[in-house]
């Protein structure tokens, strides 16, 4: 039985392992960090690290807390 030629779209495989260092490094850099997810981090501080909201590829601030 022949089977049909099949396409895998490589691109999200390509970009996980990159995003993954991307928030590793970012948590290393993180102060007091409480919560890591696949893209998002709680901590205190994220210093030295591109907070903007409009630029692609900068981390967001979604939320300031007084409390956890």
């Amino acid at each position: 039985m022949h089977r049909p030629p099949r396409f895998y779209n490589v691109g999200p495989a390509r970009a996980l392992p990159g995003g993954a260092s991307v928030l590793l490094r970012a948590k290393h850099k993180a102060i007091e960090p409480i919560y890591c997810d696949t893209d998002s981090i709680i901590c205190r501080e994220l210093p030295g690290l591109d907070i903007d909201v409009k630029r692609l590829g900068a981390w967001k601030l979604e939320k300031i807390f007084d409390e956890f």
